[in-house]
């Protein structure tokens, strides 16, 4: 998938009116899935393992780095664990169960394919007919969990998926990999220098 088709699916996901809270190429089904390089310490490691795949298809490696390179998996990883109240670790958690179920035996035999979760992603974000998208809209403005199953099941994995991708997004443009070398950046504060002409200082400064 081409960096810009990627996002292009995540912008299109943004039209979701709410607020935050603020997958590398795999083996083919068939075949035994990579380990991950590192330990969860929120996510089980099968998890974790979807989670850095899940997020490689959103922000894929092109001519500059993707989710794997920018270490996005175990950054989420940690913020869920650190950042989160029990109550909204709980429903990142539920959603993200729901999520990968929907994977079914592939999930559980850690065999799902990269394929497999490109589909599943677009149909939570873009393979959506206007009315869905504003029936999942008025479903995730209810900050309590819907009582009918049917309806808790969609508002945990749109919900989650609306999580994951703040949290991606933010990360990944945050991360010192991105923000030094690939956007125009400028630290704050920034280096003393206690003896310079005041010519080059200019005017006053706001702040």
């Amino acid at each position: 998938m081409k960096r810009r088709d990627a996002i292009k699916m995540i912008s299109i996901g943004m039209g979701y009116t709410l607020s935050a809270s603020t997958l590398a190429t795999m083996a083919s089904s068939c075949k035994t899935a990579p380990s991950i390089t590192w330990v969860p310490s929120f996510f089980s490691p099968l998890q974790g393992r979807l989670m850095e795949d899940l997020l490689e298809i959103m922000l894929p490696a092109t001519s500059t780095p993707g989710a794997k390179d920018v270490g996005l998996a175990p950054l989420i990883d940690q913020i869920v664990k650190d950042c989160y109240e029990a109550k909204d670790q709980e429903h990142f958690r539920l959603g993200m169960e729901s999520f990968f179920g929907q994977l079914g035996d592939e999930a559980a035999q850690d065999k799902a394919s990269t394929a497999k979760l490109t589909l599943l992603l677009e149909k939570h974000l873009t393979k959506m007919t206007p009315e869905f998208q504003a029936a999942i809209n008025e479903l995730l403005s209810s900050e309590e969990l819907p009582k009918l199953a049917g309806d808790k099941d969609l508002y945990l994995r749109f919900s989650f998926i609306k999580n994951l991708r703040t949290l991606a997004l933010s990360g990944y443009f945050s991360s010192e990999e991105v923000a030094t070398k690939h956007l125009n950046y400028m630290p704050v504060p920034g280096p003393y220098q206690g003896c310079i002409p005041a010519s080059d200082v200019g005017s006053t400064w706001a702040l």
